[in-house]
C-alpha cells in the first residue's frame, strides 16, 4: 500500500478569488491536469465532482469553493554565519615559496610556518590548504610537474649507444625496448623505477687491476623531489681516493634493484671497455639485500670475491648481535 502523506491544511472554503490571489504568491508554476474525484470539501448532499490540482488545490465544482493544504516545511532555517578560516598572508606565501625551493615537504612548511609567525592549529592556515599552494607553486614554477611519461622520455633520449663522448653523461638500463632504449619502470611493486646515469670515463676508472681497488656501494636520500633512493657506486684505490663509477636512482630497495643495478653497471663496462668488470673486494652498508646483490653478481664459484662491511655499520650491529637481536645475520661473515 502506498504510504499515507501528512497534509497541513492551510485554508478550508476559500472563494475561487482568494485561492487564485493565493496562488499568485507561491512560485510559478504550470497546471497541465487535475484529478476528479468524490467531493470532500463541502456538506452538500448531492453526489458532485471536485478537482485537485498541484499543490493540493481541492476545488468543489458544485459551490466553487477551494480547500489548500501543505505538506512539509518549506522554507530553511537561517543559519549562523560561517567564520570565515585563516587564509596564508603574503609574508607565510614568501616563506612557503623559499622553503619550497629547498624540497621541504608541505608538512614541514606548514610546521615552520607556524613557529614563525607564532600561530597555533586554530590560527593557522590549514594544512590542506598549504598544502595546495605548495604543489601548485612547485608544479608550475619548479618544473615539478614532470609525468611519467616525460621522465622516460628524457631517460631514453639520454639512452647509451656506444657512440656517446668520453664526458657526456648517458642513461642505461638492464631492461630495454626494441630499439635498444632503457626503460626506467613505473614505480609499482611489479615494474620498480630503476635508471643509471654514468659517463665512459667515469667507468674507465675500475679498468684496472681487481686487487688494487675496493668497489663500495653506498645509498643516499632525499637528493630527489621523490625522495627516491640515491645508489651511488665508486672505487677506492690504494691512495685512498674515491672514484665515481654510476649514479643509479631506484623507488625500492630491495635486492632484485641492488642486483639489477650491479648488473647492468657490469655489463655497460664491458661494452665500454671490452673488458669484464672484475671487483675482488666489495664494501657496502650492513644490508643484507646488498650483500646478496654482490654475491649474485661478483661471488659465485671460482670467484676471489670478499665481502667487507662499513666500520661505521658494523660497529652497531654487533652491539645488537650480542643481545641476540642480529641471529639473522649468522653465516653471513661481517668483514673479511
Amino acid at each position: 500500500m502506498p504510504r499515507r502523506l501528512s497534509w497541513t491544511s492551510l485554508a478550508n472554503g476559500l472563494p475561487r478569488t482568494d485561492a487564485d490571489i493565493l496562488l499568485e504568491t507561491l512560485k510559478t508554476f504550470t497546471v497541465a491536469n487535475s484529478d476528479v474525484g468524490q467531493c470532500s470539501i463541502c456538506s452538500d448532499a448531492s453526489p458532485h465532482a471536485m478537482r485537485t490540482q498541484l499543490l493540493r488545490f481541492r476545488s468543489c465544482q458544485l459551490l466553487d469553493v477551494v480547500n489548500v493544504d501543505e505538506l512539509h516545511a518549506h522554507m530553511t532555517p537561517v543559519r549562523p554565519p560561517h567564520p570565515t578560516p585563516p587564509r596564508i598572508t603574503p609574508p607565510m606565501k614568501e616563506s612557503a615559496r623559499d622553503w619550497a625551493k629547498q624540497g621541504l615537504r608541505p608538512a614541514r612548511i606548514w610546521y615552520s610556518l607556524l613557529q614563525r609567525f607564532n600561530l597555533d592549529e586554530t590560527t593557522a592556515p590549514l594544512l590542506s590548504v598549504v598544502q595546495r599552494f605548495v604543489h601548485h607553486y612547485v608544479a608550475k614554477q619548479l618544473g615539478g610537474s614532470d609525468l611519467m611519461a616525460a621522465v622516460s622520455l628524457k631517460a631514453q633520449s639520454a639512452g647509451f649507444t656506444g657512440q656517446e663522448e668520453e664526458t657526456a653523461a648517458f642513461t642505461f638500463s638492464w631492461r630495454i625496448d626494441r630499439e635498444g632504449k632503457p626503460v626506467v619502470g613505473n614505480d609499482s611493486n611489479a615494474n620498480p623505477f630503476v635508471i643509471d646515469i654514468s659517463t665512459k670515463k667515469l667507468l674507465r676508472q675500475a679498468d684496472r687491476d681487481p686487487s688494487s681497488f675496493v668497489l663500495h656501494l653506498d645509498v643516499t636520500y632525499t637528493l630527489t623531489q621523490v625522495d627516491y633512493p640515491v645508489i651511488v657506486a665508486g672505487i677506492l684505490d690504494q691512495a685512498r681516493h674515491f672514484h665515481l663509477l654510476a649514479i643509479s636512482i631506484v623507488s625500492q630497495q630491495q635486492q632484485d634493484q641492488y642486483t639489477e643495478v650491479l648488473s647492468h653497471l657490469a655489463r655497460v663496462f664491458a661494452t665500454v671497455t671490452g673488458n669484464p668488470l672484475r671487483v675482488k673486494w666489495g664494501m657496502v652498508d650492513a644490508d643484507v639485500a646488498q650483500w646478496n646483490a654482490l654475491q649474485e653478481v661478483f661471488g659465485g664459484e671460482g670467484s676471489s670475491f670478499r665481502f667487507m662491511m662499513c666500520f661505521f655499520s658494523m660497529s652497531p650491529r654487533r652491539c645488537m648481535r650480542k643481545q641476540g637481536l642480529w641471529s639473522r645475520w649468522d653465516g653471513h661473515p661481517p668483514c673479511a
